[in-house]
């Protein structure tokens, strides 16, 4: 996760800024989190809460089984694949545990005979009769034959209005959310068996490179909220926002108060707390509710981002501008494309100005733009991805020193197997006390203009030149805005002056 600052200079704040998403690190209220989870999943009967999790364990099972089936596999080798799964080694025991009242432990998920016997039930129905099963009607005979039943025996009728709903309603976005915690959480096991000593870094450095961050999450987080709300971008930004946070808390579990590596069956004591089974059973658009008050909201997207869809700047790579500097500024962003990231500047403002470029926090160009002047600048989507892009505008002030002010702008640049390609068109306003004499509004954002400048090379990183000058930033120099884990409070008094500590 990258926290950059929203605003002039990155004066006024203090933030971690980690650039890698294997060291996310929200400024957020994270108890307050999990929190409202545990609330939440205390209102949930444990029938329902052992209906969904069977259910969709069962039903991830049955479209494993069709995969192979619809493969050509023979019935022995569908077994024997499907007892190597993750869906039956971890997914079903939980669920399995779950219903029997049982604690989510290493050993009742490997060892617990009756945990095993059922699972094994399980598998050879779901190979045999998969598709009648999943009716809402014959799953619960099921249940009940499995003898796993007994929390549904005592549920009233709103829970059991409540499981009915989510026997219907199938493989959710939810559901699929819950499954990735739970794959988290046995990946951490996994190092936790292979090295019970290992710290809280090591395991998320693992886990940075894991398919479950670098593909898994971004899959879900991506597909599970197409056509569930009017507002799919925020939504989604909005659970990225959040897995992060689980992510995070489910990694910090690994470590007691005094900074000691956990047992595998603390850990997992200590995780059963969280409340996660809860995020099973809310649709998406209620997660994202429930717990957007708890995320930092100057955080932006993160590398959980995944590819994605084509969209404006501003809903698919949440571009954001404060203040009234690049107030105006708009783009779009293409998966499939020539991997060319093309900027252009046009101006509004009475003085001359410079953009400071920052991708992650780092200085990489300087663009000067004069005033009423159109000016280009060029990078690559390979140069500039899973990091983000800030622009920070240096003008004059009343006695001509530069000064970082007026506001800034952000947006996030995701990666892309297909090239991408981002068009943004920047608009330089002037300050509100002379913005009389700015150059006027027509043209906004366009691309051409008789005094356009070239500026910039795609072939050389953050590059860019005016009248055959090469200015690339500096930490010491205008503008600068410091990677430094933390960002240190300056003295804009002076140009670039943002100290690190």
């Amino acid at each position: 996760m990258e926290c950059i600052p929203q605003s002039a200079d990155c004066t006024k704040q203090m933030l971690k800024k980690v650039t890698s998403v294997g060291t996310v690190a929200l400024n957020a209220a994270t108890a307050g989190i999990f929190g409202e989870l545990v609330k939440a999943s205390k209102a949930i009967t444990l029938g329902v809460k052992c209906g969904q999790k069977l259910f969709t364990a069962t039903s991830s099972l049955k479209s494993y089984v069709d995969e192979l089936q619809a493969n050509g596999a023979e019935s022995k080798e569908i077994l024997s694949l499907v007892n190597q799964s993750d869906l039956v080694v971890n997914q079903l025991p939980t669920a399995v545990s779950t219903c029997l009242g049982l604690p989510v432990s290493e050993d009742t998920l490997k060892f617990n005979a009756e945990v095993v016997g059922i699972v094994n039930q399980i598998v050879m129905e779901v190979v045999a009769n998969g598709a009648s099963l999943l009716h809402p009607k014959n799953f619960l005979a099921f249940m009940s034959d499995l003898g796993v039943d007994d929390s549904v025996k005592d549920m009233d009728g709103d829970s059991v209005a409540q499981l009915q709903d989510v026997l219907t309603s199938g493989v959710t976005c939810g559901s699929k959310l819950q499954a990735i915690t739970s794959q988290v959480t046995q990946f951490i096991v996994g190092i936790k068996e292979k090295d019970p000593s290992a710290s809280v870094s090591a395991i998320r450095q693992a886990l940075s490179i894991s398919q479950l961050l670098v593909s898994d999450i971004p899959d879900v987080t991506n597909n599970c909220v197409r056509n569930v709300t009017d507002d799919a971008f925020t939504t989604r930004d909005s659970l990225r926002a959040i897995m992060s946070t689980i992510t995070d808390g489910l990694v910090d579990k690994a470590e007691d108060k005094d900074g000691k590596a956990t047992s595998t069956a603390d850990y997992l004591a200590s995780v059963a707390k969280m409340g996660l089974d809860v995020i099973g059973i809310l649709d998406p658009t209620g997660i994202a509710d429930m717990l957007s008050t708890f995320i930092q909201p100057i955080c932006g997207p993160t590398s959980f981002m995944g590819e994605i869809d084509d969209g404006s700047l501003e809903d698919a790579l949440a571009l954001t501008t404060e203040g009234e500097a690049f107030k105006g500024s708009y783009g779009s962003w293409k998966r499939v494309g020539d991997g060319a990231v093309n900027i252009t500047f046009k101006s509004f403002d009475s003085e001359d100005v410079t953009v400071v470029i920052h991708s992650g926090g780092d200085s990489v160009a300087k663009v000067k733009v004069r005033s009423g002047e159109t000016v280009t600048w060029s990078s690559t989507v390979k140069e500039l991805q899973d990091k983000t892009l800030y622009f920070d505008r240096w003008r004059p002030n009343r006695f001509g020193i530069p000064r970082s002010s007026g506001g800034s702008l952000v947006l996030w640049v995701s990666h892309s197997s297909a090239g991408g390609n981002i068009q943004l068109f920047v608009k330089i306003n002037g300050d509100d006390d002379d913005s009389s004499k700015s150059s006027g509004s027509s043209g906004e954002g366009s691309g051409s203009s008789a005094s356009e400048v070239q500026v910039g090379d795609s072939s050389e990183e953050g590059s860019a030149s005016y009248d055959g000058v090469t200015q690339v930033g500096d930490s010491s120099e205008e503008g600068s805005c410091s990677s430094s884990s933390v960002i240190q409070v300056g003295d804009s008094s002076e140009e670039g002056s943002d100290n690190v500590s």
